[in-house]
């Protein structure tokens, strides 16, 4: 035995010498390695293994040797010591599915509570959650959180802006503590129940912190570097993850609030494009004395009078109006509308140009003045 295997198990050289190898093993382990010498010296072949012990992978062969006879007297143990090697594995792998799922969920607290679960996988992570910024009030807020005590929880699921929490992440700086640091730099983490050490690690985007990770173990002294560059890749992966999930939310939102108001505005909404009315809203229904079958991808040029108030061709200066409303300058004008009963009406109407779901539309809102013309004269 030379020096290395000896000092694996703890052992002096010259003591370890002459032991019996098995005994150094717990029984289901040692019971596996007398099989495997066993059938190294029946077969007369070399096995290799990779196996795990105390969290220490090893990379092992058993060779036979013969001295000259059939069958093998001997056998020589060769086993390298293979950790860090299989924590970079572990790390790639782990660093592909992540870019897989941060590319296939689109709900921010879905995504963050799978990245959550991904993060307590790392090595000697117990515990964690993750913080985000507030867009509007700059506060930090728990967003998703696993295995925290839940009084804990319940104390710091907020930081305001003017918080020593909130400047910590704010900073922009990965913090490893051990439990006495912790405790001192930031009191509310004492309440985090037993632990040994705390990763706190902002979430970036280019120059802007978005969030932070929290992270809690409860065994280990110290965060083992493998787990840091894990962990320091997840922040940086989804920091624009973050940022694009909450622009998707905003739009969904802005989107919604959009059809109440198109569908419950006491004034005729149509939605143009290529100069075809591609949505309406109720009140154009009314307006017009149409269907929505009747009018949806007909020319916006049918619900036009022929000629206008000023004697003026109506296709000919729609097409004017048009014009500047595509150079995004919003019009607002009277107009001479035909009905699909034929009777024609005055209206105002506010011209612009809109975005929904990436696609480019001119807005019409047409409100009804007859009865306001009738009155003045």
């Amino acid at each position: 035995s030379n020096k290395a295997a000896a000092d694996r198990f703890g052992m002096d050289q010259k003591k370890f010498i002459g032991s019996c190898l098995w005994d150094y093993f717990p029984p289901d382990v040692s019971q596996i390695g007398k099989a495997r010498t066993d059938k190294v010296f029946k077969a007369g072949i070399s096995i290799r293994y990779e196996d795990e012990q105390n969290n220490t992978w090893h990379d092992t062969i058993i060779y036979p040797i013969f001295e000259g006879k059939k069958k093998a007297t001997k056998i020589a143990i060769l086993s390298h010591d293979i950790t860090g090697h299989k924590q970079i594995e572990d790390l790639l792998r782990f660093q592909k599915d992540l870019g897989i799922y941060l590319s296939t969920f689109r709900d921010l607290t879905e995504t963050l509570t799978r990245v959550l679960g991904s993060i307590l996988n790392v090595e000697g992570i117990d515990a964690g959650g993750i913080y985000l910024i507030d867009d509007y009030t700059r506060s930090l807020n728990l967003v998703v959180h696993k295995n925290l005590p839940v009084k804990f929880v319940k104390n710091t699921s907020h930081y305001d802006t003017d918080t020593p929490q909130t400047g910590i992440i704010m900073d922009g700086k990965p913090l490893y503590w051990d439990y006495a640091e912790a405790v001192s730099k930031s009191k509310t983490l004492a309440g985090a129940g037993k632990f040994k050490a705390v990763a706190i690690i902002p979430i970036r985007f280019k120059d802007m912190t978005v969030g932070s990770l929290t992270l809690i173990s409860k065994h280990s002294d110290n965060i083992p570097i493998n787990a840091r560059i894990a962990l320091e890749t997840i922040a940086a992966r989804i920091g624009g993850v973050i940022i694009r999930l909450k622009a998707e939310e905003l739009l969904v939102e802005s989107e919604s609030r959009y059809r109440h108001l198109f569908e419950y505005a006491n004034d005729a909404i149509v939605l143009i494009k290529d100069n075809r009315i591609m949505n309406c809203n109720k009140k154009s229904l009314d307006t017009f004395r149409c269907t929505k079958k009747e009018i949806i991808n007909q020319q916006i040029s049918s619900l036009h009078a022929p000629l206008q108030s000023d004697g003026e061709n109506s296709h000919d200066k729609w097409q004017k109006i048009l014009q500047s409303v595509l150079y995004d300058k919003p019009q607002f004008f009277e107009w001479t509308f035909r009905r699909y009963n034929h009777s024609d009406f005055a209206a105002e109407v506010s011209l612009n140009h809109i975005e929904l779901k990436g696609q480019y539309y001119v807005q019409a809102i047409i409100r009804d003045i007859t009865q306001r013309k009738l009155e003045k004269t």
